[in-house]
């Protein structure tokens, strides 16, 4: 655990490790999988279609099943099993032409720009950050879309699954087949360049360019922050287009060989969870920007309602001079200050809801805990470092009625670095400390210790909200 600047309580509790990488490979259950399709259209063979305007985009239903997940990388095989729920994904990866339908403009810096081209030089924070790519079409198409359902970038899981013909799969090497020139743009078919989307043959399932053209993001941060991306591309050889290799891309930005395709599936549903406190707060299962309790989700500069993932590659930088509320250092504060010691005097000790990350990111349900509310968590809980699918971080039990919550061990931001993931937990409360306005309070624990403690504002925390009342 990282050095504390004043500590307020302590506990203890116990242990930890870090969760190692995923890829995956599904045994079929079908032997008799549909014919690639021939479609010279193949976008506009889907079960959904939706309206952008100016463009149409479709999806295709997976049926979802038990599988056993075969995950490659450096010579290594791990296996992992879980179970899918039926979930929509796209015949072809998002073209520049969807792409401007839905952010005004195609993106800049590309070689091949062409309406039907894959969307190339995108981040991943330009796809999945607040105000991206996922958060305007999902606003442009609310209307459209099935109840409890929104687009999303597929998990690892949902990824492979479908690139192998999920039920139907034949148990191809390459997405379709055992002959790559037969499904994918790679280092000897491509003349060195990327190709319009759809030309080659479809897999099981009808979709295309699961292997070759480009590669294609994941919605999870993993190893570092790193990203998990699958598929090989126009300038790959054909053992990097195996739907059974993934990789760790370095950071996850933009370039011509990467772009994505999107799922349909069910949204996250945090629940309220009633630890039967005095105060009758009911903690949430999962953390803001998660889509499950074991996920970190996103880490928040104090008062800041805009979240960046573990990946470091998105360019953000958490410390004074990017915090939102200062003049570029801990004594110029523009907002949350007592004494004019620290800047422009307010007397705001408890951020206001809109700059509460829970209530802007969750609606107005939610709110962050203040840190009379984590103290009381504390005293009325048993904690327990443990695991749950893999992640490390702290459960706590209700002394009075043995409901649960889980914190993962998310670490946290600190300039352009991550630190502590997976041996550390840190979430900010909405209480500004009364010792020094530049400082915010917080909960914090690791294998042994927990407490509450103060640190600088900007630090990127995670955030588990509660309820409000």
């Amino acid at each position: 655990m990282k050095t504390k600047r004043f500590l307020y309580t302590l506990a203890a509790s116990v242990m930890l490790a870090a969760m190692g990488g995923l890829v995956t490979a599904c045994t079929s259950n079908d032997d008799n999988p549909v014919s690639p399709s021939d479609n010279n259209n193949p976008w506009e063979a889907n079960d959904l279609s939706f309206d952008l305007g100016t463009a149409k985009m479709g999806v295709k239903l997976v049926e979802g099943g038990e599988c056993a997940l075969q995950f490659e990388r450096d010579g290594e095989t791990n296996t992992v099993t879980g179970t899918l729920s039926d979930y929509y994904i796209g015949p072809v990866e998002v073209s520049n032409k969807v792409w401007a339908a839905v952010m005004g403009q195609k993106p800049e810096g590309q070689t091949n720009d062409g309406d039907m081209y894959p969307v190339t030089m995108v981040s991943y924070n330009d796809i999945a950050g607040l105000g991206g790519f996922l958060e305007k079409l999902n606003a442009m198409v609310k209307d459209q879309l099935p109840e409890g359902k929104q687009f999303m970038l597929p998990t690892p899981l949902q990824w492979q699954y479908a690139a192998q013909g999920g039920k139907k799969s034949k148990g191809y090497t390459y997405s379709g087949s055992n002959t790559i020139g037969d499904v994918a743009w790679y280092k000897d078919n491509s003349d060195a360049t990327i190709h319009p989307i759809g030309q080659k043959q479809g897999n099981e399932l009808e979709l295309h360019d699961m292997s070759g053209n480009v590669r294609e993001l994941t919605s999870r941060s993993l190893n570092d922050g790193k990203i998990i991306v699958f598929g090989g591309d126009w300038t790959s050889d054909a053992q990097s287009c195996n739907v059974k290799l993934s990789i760790f891309d370095a950071s996850a930005t933009a370039s011509e060989s990467l772009g994505f395709r999107l799922v349909l599936a069910d949204v996250p549903q945090p629940e309220a969870i009633d630890l039967g406190l005095p105060s009758g707060t009911k903690w949430a299962n999962m953390n803001v920007g998660a889509s499950k309790p074991e996920d970190y989700g996103l880490y928040f500069a104090w008062g800041e309602t805009v979240g960046y993932s573990s990946d470091t590659g998105d360019g953000h930088r958490f410390d004074w001079e990017n915090y939102k509320w200062c003049n570029g250092s801990g004594k110029t504060l523009t907002k949350y200050c007592t004494t004019s010691d620290y800047g422009t005097v307010d007397n705001k000790m408890v951020l206001d809801l809109e700059d509460d990350a829970a209530y802007l990111n969750w609606g107005n349900k939610w709110r962050m805990p203040t840190i009379t509310e984590i103290q009381e968590l504390l005293d009325n809980t048993t904690s327990e470092w443990t695991t749950q699918n893999g992640v490390y971080g702290r459960k706590f039990t209700s002394k009075s009625n043995g409901n649960a919550v889980f914190l993962p061990a998310a670490g946290y931001r600190y300039g352009s670095r991550l630190r502590n993931q997976s041996t550390d937990g840190y979430y900010w409360s909405s209480s500004l400390s009364e010792s020094g306005q530049d400082f915010a309070l917080y909960l914090s624990f690791d294998s042994g210790s927990q407490g509450t403690y103060g640190e600088d504002r900007y630090y990127g925390y995670s955030v588990r909200p509660v309820l409000r009342n």
